[in-house]
């Protein structure tokens, strides 16, 4: 067998992986970190038939991975981040980033700490399991009364990240994260703790190829408060690339990267433009999830999984060049703000009639039990718009709203059972 890909937690867009590693004649080996992680996605889970063998984590996968020398290790999702870190170390040292900085690409509170020591402006951020030490750092940077954001330290889909308003406890918050499985399966032994930053949000989705980083999209992210959830996606929406106006978004997408020790692979770093100018939010190592590759795939004609197929199977000749972007592409989801049972489901079929539908994922039908949405993983549906024409995309979007306040949820009683006006 040639040597193949080994893709570590092939899950949402990581299961994009194999099939392209396949078109370009490279077969592809799945490795599973833990069950939990497994557990976490499925809507987009393993595909077992894509793999020329799937290996679950074992003390000796390394020595059972050593005999296939791999072309290279790459996580298929957040999950995934650190096993593909230490397993591409040991197999393909060559194509492996930083190993020190590896817990830095997965711990938020760790990942602004090497951001800020390589001098890159961060939002002020402290990660702790002790209250103790969130008051007197509250204290120390002038901080107390102000708006914070609380979240899990290694989770992934706005899991848990919570806004304390200006004057609130945050206490709570703190208590209800602390020593919590989030939604990956792993347990939240640290809460991260950050001041509040305003301003527009961007996501800025790359690959890199010997320390080269080439950027492949860059997409607004707008979000809403519901049930005082502070991250709630709105829609994401693929931007033009425009060189002058993101200068310093990509200028310091580059820098964190540099900083966060990654030299292959894709990255995925979400920051806020704020007046002072742009702050980290977050960095994954990994794709860019929730099936987007094939979104920017419709935006630009390509992909971060397209670009480093290439450029890994022909030994870094084809690294592409920045993106051009031919058509507008809205992802726009759909949220319940109560749990409930579903009625008028039906009204969502008139999103198909509109001129720049795509496509709509929505696995429910009248009568439904749902939970109210308080993070990706709990989101009603996705509607995906895509156009030539902007103002054709908006428009529909407002339609998608309209329909989307049609469907009814009725509240169940306390006993959970039967519904109630």
């Amino acid at each position: 067998m040639r040597s193949p890909a080994v893709i570590v937690d092939p899950f949402s867009s990581g299961d994009e992986w194999a099939p392209a590693f396949s078109l370009r004649g490279v077969p592809a080996v799945a490795v599973i970190s833990s069950p939990g992680a497994q557990a976490a996605f499925t809507s987009r889970g393993l595909r077992p038939a894509d793999f020329a063998a799937v290996h679950p984590w074992s003390p000796d996968l390394e020595h059972r991975l050593r005999p296939l020398r791999p072309l290279c290790v790459l996580p298929g999702t957040e999950s995934g981040v650190e096993t593909a870190d230490r397993l591409a170390a040991a197999l393909t040292p060559l194509h492996a980033n930083a190993p020190g900085l590896s817990t830095a690409r997965r711990d938020k509170g760790l990942m602004q700490e090497a951001v800020a020591r390589a001098g890159l402006p961060v939002i002020r951020t402290l990660a702790t399991e002790d209250p103790a030490r969130v008051a007197d750092w509250l204290r120390e940077t002038g901080l107390e009364g102000h708006a914070l954001v609380l979240k899990p330290p290694a989770s992934a889909g706005t899991d848990g990240v919570t806004l304390v308003e200006p004057g609130h406890d945050w206490r709570p918050a703190f208590d209800a994260l602390l020593g919590r499985v989030n939604r990956l399966g792993e347990v939240n032994d640290t809460v991260v703790v950050q001041e509040f930053v305003s301003g527009t949000e961007f996501v800025v989705d790359t690959v890199s190829y010997a320390g080269q980083h080439t950027l492949c999209t860059i997409a607004r992210y707008t979000k809403r408060r519901i049930n005082g959830r502070m991250a709630m996606y709105d829609s994401v929406e693929f931007v033009p690339y425009d060189r002058q106006g993101h200068a310093s978004l990509v200028t310091y997408t580059h820098g964190v990267l540099d900083a966060l020790g990654v030299r292959w692979g894709a990255g995925h770093t979400e920051i806020i433009m704020t007046p002072a100018g742009p702050r980290l939010v977050e960095c994954g190592t990994r794709l860019h999830g929730g099936g987007q590759p094939e979104l920017a795939r419709l935006a630009t004609g390509s992909s971060q999984v397209d670009r480093l197929a290439d450029v890994f199977v022909s030994g870094g000749r084809r690294m592409a060049g920045d993106y051009q972007q031919t058509r507008t592409v809205l992802s726009v989801f759909l949220s319940a703000r109560a749990d409930g049972v579903l009625e008028n489901t039906g009204a969502l079929a008139g999103v198909d009639a509109l001129a720049s539908h795509y496509r709509t994922r929505f696995p429910h039908s009248d009568g439904d039990a749902v939970v109210h949405t308080t993070d990706l993983f709990s989101v009603l549906g996705l509607v995906v718009l895509a156009h030539e024409d902007r103002a054709q995309v908006m428009a529909d979007y407002a339609t998608v709203r309209s329909l989307e306040r049609q469907v009814r949820i009725h509240a169940l009683d306390p006993a959970g059972s039967t519904p109630r006006d």
